[in-house]
């Protein structure tokens, strides 16, 4: 995910960018596009306010896939509080919560 600007609205809101990276000498290339579309093609038809907005999508010069959602500040994780009693699932849980794993 990269932040960014829009530069199409006056007052430049901030975005969110998604990449998906595939590369061409990857087996499961034209799998990884083909569910790239369909996650791109459902998150165009939810409106709700718990789903962050599709604002728009653009390939590169290199026909890799970005979509332009709207910018939310903060994730579930920093939202959604801890359960009292994980038991096995802690490991999971807390690998989630670290940001570099």
């Amino acid at each position: 995910m990269m932040l960014a600007r829009d530069t199409e609205t006056a007052e430049g809101r901030p975005v969110a960018i998604k990449e998906f990276k595939v590369s061409d000498d990857d087996p499961d290339a034209e799998e990884v596009r083909r569910t790239s579309r369909r996650e791109v093609a459902l998150l165009k038809m939810l409106n709700h306010p718990h789903i962050v907005k599709y604002l728009n999508e653009f390939y590169d010069q290199e026909n890799k896939l970005f979509v332009v959602m709207e910018f939310v500040p903060r994730n579930l994780l920093e939202v959604k509080p801890e359960p009292p009693s994980l038991g096995p699932w802690r490991l999971a849980w807390q690998s989630a919560k670290c940001p570099t794993l």
